[in-house]
């Protein structure tokens, strides 16, 4: 039996690659995922999760040629957004170099190096993608004193030391006017 690989889409959904083919879910029941092929040609694989095996009486039929480039590309995208939230606060020129620069010293089974390098799309066709994946990881701007709560990662310096000594996080409106709050960061003096 192939690799099974999954991918995260952009809609937090998953696709697989099976076979240097392209599939996405197509349903469910109970413990089988039904997929097809995303070039609609009736080729379907279904996952049985208890045994993890692939069963396909159409595993052959597909009826066009593998897109190794096209999955590639697929590969990338799905790395730099999954980049992008495990490091909110990474600068978003960085994580895109940085991805680019592994994904382009991985070598590939199935592509050559110049197929590689064109799976890789520009830094201007995913900027927005990248940023829209950042923000849903940031904490959303408070209105008022009420609204604001900082959650742990936000506690933080970059180097991970905290930098909120105190928060009273006063959730009674009648308190509301004497929240106090101390940011401070201790500095070794050595």
């Amino acid at each position: 039996m192939s690799d099974i690989e999954y991918i995260s889409t952009q809609r937090k959904g998953e696709c697989l690659i099976f076979n240097n083919y392209y599939f996405r879910i197509d349903k469910k029941i109970k413990n089988k995922k039904y997929w097809k092929c995303i070039e609609n040609c009736g080729t379907r694989v279904i996952i049985i999760s208890d045994e993890f095996t692939v069963h396909s009486d159409k595993l052959c039929n597909h009826n066009h040629s593998p897109r190794p480039v096209k999955i590639e590309e697929k590969r990338f995208k799905a790395k730099l957004r999954l980049r992008a939230k495990e490091n909110p606060l990474e600068p978003i020129p960085k994580i895109y170099k940085e991805v680019r620069t592994s994904f382009l010293r991985q070598k590939g089974d199935c592509v050559t190096q110049n197929e590689r390098e064109e799976a890789v799309a520009t830094y201007q066709s995913v900027k927005s993608s990248i940023h829209r994946n950042k923000r849903k990881e940031v904490p959303p701007q408070p209105e008022n004193r009420k609204d604001l709560h900082i959650p742990g990662l936000w506690r933080q310096t970059l180097d991970g030391r905290n930098f909120i000594l105190c928060d009273d996080d006063a959730r009674d409106t009648d308190l509301m006017n004497e929240r106090i709050g101390l940011f401070v960061v201790s500095i070794d003096r050595a």
